[in-house]
């Protein structure tokens, strides 16, 4: 009686045990699969293919558009025309919600009209030489019933005189310090540079040194087709006809200092310049179809010709080489957000790409017409092109994770201000022009190691 209770007790704790092994074992694998799809889950933002999706076609809009741009919103856009105005244009209708005269160019012969990073300013070149710098803003606010209401603005600075010849090309930007500096280029091949600035002291702002310079000569003889300055007023880049590009370090308005620039084979003329965000890379098009970044890297030099820390003399550099247009790059549009940045050529073929992972993210095109103006939405998210028959086109972006590639993940990548490439890891950063560097090869050698060193403290 006794036995048989303890055989019926026994068996009855053998089969508790298998199943709670049994479960045990179960749920661990389930766990591990769970584990396995959220994983799974989570990287396949990393992998999504890029998406553009067009949500917009006006006809007929201003004639001869010189300029575009869009709120961050995607629902207002604006062009400058040659009639010296604004006018501003609903995404969803089409209709013409307001116009603005430019005062201050009113009267005046526009020749050109070029666009700053950032889709709100403008440098309005005239055919007697003036630089008008204009910055168009459109406000949002919420009204009583919490509908969000869009203000447009524009903002006209004062007229500068540049050169007695009409202006081919001209950028106008305002430091953080105040400082404002105007560079241009004139239907002469002239290359000028004016700078205004502001002298400080513990009492006041102080008055405001200008300072003029002509870098013409510079050129020796060859033609000016580009140029640019960046946000900082710390370099001014010229690229030529003859394909050469000339880069000035003018930290010191008195005295701009010509740099070093790397020579390349590709000697076609360079026709459109444009930097990344964070203004240290600098975007490079070509007749030949060619687009390639540039930043200054340092150069080994012998002992007796080094700087002051130790190390050699900077150079402009060619880093990456993007695949080639078909025919001439005329536009370079690069977006806030990212390391991202549009390349448009004569056709009026659109390519999305990205720096420096060198990829072809997308491929628009409006109408298969030369563009007359382009811009690219502040959140990265929207693209709104204008081609030469006066039609507007509006595209929604998905780009979610363009820096992420096989090589960005296990090869060596040439970053922004290193001086060769190398593997890297730095997911985040302090300011929104951050690259980030995505190099798992750190993170493995260094589990490796740690394992290693952990098995042999434990023998």
């Amino acid at each position: 009686m006794h036995t048989k209770t303890r055989l019926t007790r026994r068996d009855l704790v053998d089969k508790t045990a298998t199943a709670v092994i049994t479960f045990g074992g179960v749920a661990v694998i389930l766990s591990i699969i769970a584990i396995m799809f959220f994983i799974v889950y989570e990287v396949y933002p990393l992998w999504r293919a890029p998406k553009a999706a067009l949500t917009r076609k006006i006809d007929a809009i201003s004639p001869k558009v010189l300029a575009a741009g869009v709120e961050e919103y995607m629902e207002v856009a604006y062009v400058i025309t040659s009639k010296a105005s604004v006018d501003f244009l609903s995404l969803k209708n089409g209709n013409v919600l307001k116009s603005v005269a430019l005062e201050k160019s009113a009267g005046k012969e526009i020749a050109s009209v070029t666009s700053l990073q950032g889709n709100e300013q403008y440098s309005i070149g005239t055919a007697d030489g003036y630089v008008v710098p204009v910055k168009i803003v459109v406000e949002s606010s919420f009204d009583t019933g919490g509908q969000r209401v869009l203000e447009p603005t524009v903002t006209e600075g004062e007229p500068e005189l540049i050169a007695g010849a009409p202006i081919k090309q001209s950028i106008a930007v305002t430091s953080e310090e105040d400082s404002r500096a105007i560079a241009a280029i004139t239907a002469k091949g002239e290359v000028m540079l004016n700078m205004h600035k502001q002298k400080r002291s513990l009492l006041d702002e102080g008055a405001t040194e200008t300072f003029k310079h002509d870098f013409t000569a510079d050129l020796k003889g060859d033609i000016p087709t580009a140029i640019v300055i960046d946000q900082r007023i710390e370099n001014v880049y010229v690229g030529t006809q003859g394909g050469l590009l000339y880069h000035w370090d003018v930290r010191d308005a008195s005295a701009p200092v010509p740099m070093r620039v790397a020579s390349v084979t590709d000697k076609s003329a360079i026709t459109a310049l444009g930097l990344l965000v964070g203004q240290r890379s600098l975007i490079v098009g070509r007749k030949s179809g060619s687009v390639s970044v540039w930043f200054q890297v340092n150069q080994e030099q012998p002992a007796a010709e080094k700087n002051q820390d130790g190390g050699g003399q900077k150079q402009l550099t060619q880093i990456h080489v993007f695949e080639p247009h078909t025919a001439a790059v005329v536009m370079l549009v690069p977006t806030k957000r990212n390391r991202s940045f549009l390349s448009v050529d004569t056709g009026g073929n659109i390519i999305l790409r990205h720096s420096p992972t060198t990829k072809t993210l997308l491929r628009l095109n409006a109408g298969n017409v030369p563009l007359s103006a382009i811009t690219y939405a502040s959140r990265g998210d929207g693209v709104v092109a204008v081609n030469g028959r006066a039609a507007m086109y509006a595209w929604d972006i998905d780009v979610s994770h363009p820096e992420v590639t096989i090589n960005a993940l296990f090869g060596k990548v040439w970053y922004e201000g290193y001086d060769h490439p190398e593997y890297s890891w730095q997911s985040s950063g302090s300011g929104d022009d951050f690259e980030p560097k995505l190099s798992l090869v750190p993170l493995i050698f260094g589990t490796l190691k740690g394992t290693l060193y952990a098995m042999l403290f434990a023998v």
